[in-house]
């Protein structure tokens, strides 16, 4: 059977395109989740203007589309902010590795977004950028022995293993807090979807058998597009109202007897 998957790519030319970003694609591609490589590439050769590439899973929800990914993630402030510095990074199973993020990371080389979870990194959401450094990864990361070598997370655990053992991977791989770009249904306070999130993405949903019924509530609780261009519509009428209100305010009736005066 195939599935869908969704990506959204990202350029600069407007600060709040489509909510988010400039445009969505969305892909029919075989049931296999090695299948989100060969698709990351195509969109950056059919749409050579973006400028970042946001991988998701189709099994989240985008729940605030009014935020611009920009000022949220992107600009070099923002993601400065985001970086997770100095965070130990896991080694999947619950284990952790003796290696730590950049506590004074350099922006300009960070590549690939990511965020983790108690399983290590987590590939359902992320981001990647145009560059020199992930063209190269992605001709790396899709090397037949990973995809031959039947790893649990398959593709997730083929990138894990190369920021773990590779310096030169590790230092252009920025690590996030999870809610930040891939918060679950459940979870602690850097884990959980908190009200104004970004995504909710189901992972591990299927393990109690929840997917549905998470699903359905949070599809329900979600902000769409449709509203968030409503609330600026409104918001726009109401700064237009104040404006002529003010520009009543200064504008005095000449009568008879201030002309005389």
């Amino acid at each position: 059977m195939n599935y869908m998957e969704f990506t959204l790519y990202i350029t600069p030319i407007s600060p709040h395109p489509t909510s988010l970003g400039l445009g969505f694609l969305l892909m029919e591609l075989p049931a296999q989740v090695w299948a989100k490589l060969p698709a990351i590439v195509d969109t950056f050769n059919e749409f050579p203007e973006a400028q970042w590439v946001w991988w998701l899973d189709l099994d989240a929800i985008i729940m605030s589309p009014q935020l611009d990914l920009n000022s949220h993630l992107l600009s070099y402030s923002a993601l400065y902010s985001r970086l997770e510095k100095g965070l130990q990074i896991g080694a999947g199973g619950g284990r952790m590795t003796n290696l730590f993020t950049n506590k004074e990371p350099d922006v300009s080389q960070i590549d690939v977004i990511v965020s983790q979870d108690h399983n290590g990194l987590n590939a359902g959401s992320f981001f990647i950028r145009r560059s020199a450094f992930s063209k190269w990864l992605m001709d790396l990361w899709s090397d037949p022995q990973f995809i031959d070598a039947k790893w649990a997370g398959q593709e997730q655990d083929a990138l894990l293993k190369l920021v773990i053992n590779h310096k030169s991977v590790r230092d252009h791989v920025g690590y996030v807090n999870q809610r930040v770009i891939n918060a679950y249904p459940v979870g602690g306070e850097k884990m959980g979807w908190y009200t104004g999130d970004l995504v909710v993405h189901f992972a591990g949903c299927w393990v109690e058998h929840k997917c549905a019924e998470q699903f359905q509530d949070f599809w329900d609780r979600r902000k769409t597009v449709e509203q968030v261009r409503k609330e600026r519509e409104g918001a726009k009428k109401v700064i237009e109202g104040d404006k002529v209100g003010k520009e009543g305010e200064g504008t005095k009736k000449v009568t008879g007897s201030d002309q005389a005066r």
